[in-house]
């Protein structure tokens, strides 16, 4: 499964274009394993994450021509990811008192930065019977749970190894769901004291331009935070291997296309995802719209990244 480089916001008009959404959702993720979708922030909404701004628009397409499901489609933005960078513990206890029925929980666990890519792993590491074995997979879920909301801008959490090794727990009053939020509140606790960081995606761009405007190549680069990787000539040609943060992209086919005259020729596909030295842009940060129904896309399934050139007429309405 290939990452998922840009994401968008869908939420359906009527609830039961939600149901209808819902399904054919499930229906697609089902046969397409690069779709990842999951619950946005904001009621109803649905987000959906794809490899390439072509295959959002497959997918809002079919919504659209196959599923006849009504709905308000959101921008594509790049996504990005927090990560940790040392370890750390939280410790936290739910106790709660609801129609005379009291719910009560306490977790204690360790994080411990993992490879980036590497996802994410949980261990049970109590002892003497601290917390009964049969709450560990709610535990997990809560950590997952947490996980996926970040400590930072809300970005999911990756690269994280967790240890669950100590805690307590109540013979009548503790729950499954006591547990699960017991460990949400620990894991945040202990991912704000890891020293968390946002990563975004960097792509290799690979550019065939004529040696005259090779310059001019090279300068754009430059200006999108582009590190050149390789140049190679092939007679009056040239090709540049570059890594450039997918954030910096937008436009950047157009921009070829004027500065060259039309003579170069691109190819972006994933390469890394790294620590963002700036921080990720604000409101004003390029998107672009993939509306519905669109022109069928191709069947893409690849890692490559096809990136939109903003409309300065576009104002999103």
């Amino acid at each position: 499964m290939e990452p998922a480089l840009i994401s968008l916001d869908v939420t359906p008009k009527t609830p039961a274009d939600r149901e209808e959404l819902a399904r054919a959702l499930q229906a697609l993720a089902a046969e397409d394993g690069n779709l990842e979708v999951r619950a946005g922030v904001e009621p109803d909404c649905t987000v959906i994450g794809a490899t390439s701004e072509a295959h959002l628009e497959e997918i809002v397409d079919r919504l659209k021509r196959e599923f006849e499901v009504e709905a308000r489609v959101g921008r594509p933005t790049v996504t990005y990811l927090e990560t940790l960078t040392r370890s750390a513990e939280g410790s936290a206890q739910h106790v709660k008192m609801a129609h005379g029925q009291g719910e009560y929980a306490h977790v204690s666990l360790r994080l411990h930065p993992a490879e980036t890519g590497t996802g994410y792993s949980f261990e049970d590491a109590t002892i003497g019977g601290a917390i009964p074995k049969r709450f560990m997979t709610s535990i997990d879920s809560g950590i997952r749970e947490s996980m996926a909301n970040g400590v930072l801008r809300g970005y999911p959490i990756v690269g994280v190894r967790v240890e669950v090794h100590d805690g307590s727990y109540h013979d009548t009053d503790s729950t499954d769901a006591a547990f699960r939020t017991a460990a949400a509140m620990a894991f945040q606790e202990a991912a704000k004291k890891a020293q968390p960081l946002v990563l975004e995606p960097v792509m290799q761009v690979v550019v065939k331009a004529d040696n005259r405007h090779v310059e001019a190549v090279l300068e754009g680069f430059l200006t999108r935070r582009g590190e050149i990787q390789a140049r190679t000539h092939e007679a009056d040609q040239e090709v540049i291997a570059v890594h450039v943060p997918l954030s910096e992209l937008f436009g950047f086919e157009g921009q070829l296309r004027a500065e060259t005259h039309g003579h170069a020729s691109s190819s972006i596909r994933f390469a890394y995802y790294q620590p963002v030295v700036h921080g990720p842009a604000g409101d004003d940060e390029p998107t672009s719209r993939v509306g519905a129904p669109r022109r069928p896309a191709p069947n893409l399934r690849t890692n490559a990244a096809s990136v939109p050139e903003p409309d300065d007429t576009d104002t999103g309405t």
